[in-house]
Order: structure tokens, then C-alpha cells, then sequence
């Protein structure tokens, strides 16, 4: 079971470590830029050799990819979980982009994962904004 994240700020993975702790799960890891164009299957491996994945700066994720929230990623992480996970961030009105991994996903690159990943929020927004439309 490990949980990744491509965080927008340093608050957010602070956040997540947090929740983690709280859910009795391992402390999640994250990406970085420098990471973008790797494929998630060889950062999925990396990380199970035990090379920390830590970047120099988070404020440097944003700049590169203008994400709006954090991208939560699990990798074999049980369905109970990840539902406390997004009971715990709906609970104080958060909203990351979460994912599970899936075959199809290991093969993409992380900037491939997180286009598709906010393509996917922004039809959300959009349904959102529709159905709200349609109830006043």
C-alpha cells in the first residue's frame, strides 16, 4: 500500500502526511517536476527500492504543471481507505484530484497522469456547474 502526491503547495502535503498518520497507513511519498516525463510504473519502482522521492522545491511543481489542487495517487491501497481518505477531505471542505493506479496508468508518464487527472476535474466542474444550474 503506498499513497503518492504531486503536491501544489506545502500545506497540502502536510495535510496529507496528517491524514495518513490519522488512517494508520504509511507516509505517503511524492513527486516532483523532475519527474514529469517518467513513466509511473519505473516511479512506483523506484519508490518500493526505497529511494526517497523529495523535491527541492513544491512551489517549482505548480510553476510547471498550474495544477490547482493536489494530485493524491494510490497504489494498492484497500477501497475502505481510500474512502476515509476522501471522507477526511470532504470533511473540511477540501477537494484534491484523487486517482487509484491502474494497468493502464502505470504505462503513462506522470505529466500524461495529471493532464488526464485535471481534463477529468474540469468535466467535473463543469457537470457541477450544470446541476446546479438546473435546480435553481
Amino acid at each position: 500500500m503506498t499513497i503518492f502526491t504531486y503536491p501544489d503547495n506545502a500545506g497540502s502535503f502536510a495535510r496529507l502526511q496528517s491524514i495518513s498518520s490519522d488512517l494508520n497507513v504509511p507516509a505517503p511519498l511524492y513527486w516532483t517536476y523532475k519527474d514529469l516525463n517518467t513513466v509511473i510504473k519505473d516511479l512506483v519502482l523506484r519508490s518500493s527500492k526505497g529511494e526517497k522521492l523529495m523535491p527541492e522545491s513544491i512551489s517549482a511543481n505548480v510553476s510547471r504543471t498550474g495544477i490547482p489542487a493536489p494530485v493524491i495517487v494510490f497504489a494498492q491501497v484497500p477501497t475502505e481507505k481510500i474512502y476515509e481518505f476522501i471522507r477526511a477531505y470532504k470533511s473540511n471542505g477540501e477537494w484534491p484530484v484523487f486517482a487509484v493506479l491502474t494497468q493502464a496508468s502505470l504505462e503513462m508518464s506522470l505529466a500524461t497522469l495529471i493532464e488526464q487527472l485535471l481534463e477529468d476535474r474540469c468535466k467535473e466542474e463543469e457537470c457541477r456547474k450544470s446541476e446546479a444550474t438546473k435546480t435553481i
